[in-house]
């Protein structure tokens, strides 16, 4: 495996009205050409939106991408990280969806996930669960997610390679992201 010189300090999103913001930081960008904003309606399948070329500093960069052409239900957006030579890796998935101007958001990382994947999440109330569900909709595993957590581990280890679903479920909200074992 190779590391890839875009180094990626976060990525995540905002609904505010009928807009999704992203942003997304940079540690640093050496040799780095640009990054493509990909967007899916289920979380599996992935289309380009946009495109912003690197700033290819040393240190690294800020970035904010708009997108206006949102569907009702749950947006989701990762970004594609592309060197120079081509080569590229994908960022996390970062989950939008708005209930009764309730917003959600759901992200995780790493992606792909080797040991163990740690997901974002507003704050849970009582009672909040993640899921573990494998692509053909087996519950794995469940989590009893700790009561104003923002952010909650689960060991991978155990899991086969494949594509997984994680549901994050809070009284009010439900939000779903992919990853990648």
């Amino acid at each position: 495996q190779f590391t890839l010189p875009i180094e990626l300090v976060s990525f995540k999103g905002s609904l505010i009205g009928s807009k999704a913001t992203l942003q997304w930081v940079t540690a640093t960008e050496i040799n780095a050409k640009e990054f493509g904003i990909e967007k899916s309606s289920d979380g599996l399948g992935f289309a380009p939106i946009g495109t912003i070329a690197a700033n290819n500093k040393s240190e690294g960069s800020s970035y904010t991408f708009d997108d206006a052409n949102l569907s009702a239900n749950v947006n989701y957006y990762r970004l594609k990280l592309v060197d120079k030579d081509g080569s590229f890796k994908y960022s996390n998935v970062v989950a939008l969806k708005s209930n009764n101007a309730l917003i959600t958001t759901l992200s995780l990382f790493p992606n792909p996930v080797i040991n163990a994947v740690t997901v974002s999440h507003s704050k849970a109330e009582n009672g909040a669960i993640l899921q573990v569900v494998s692509i053909n909709g087996k519950t794995i595993a469940t989590y009893n997610v700790a009561t104003n957590a923002t952010q909650t581990s689960i060991d991978a280890s155990l899991l086969l390679s494949g594509q997984y679903i994680i549901n994050y479920t809070n009284k009010q909200q439900h939000s779903t992201v992919t990853f990648i074992k």
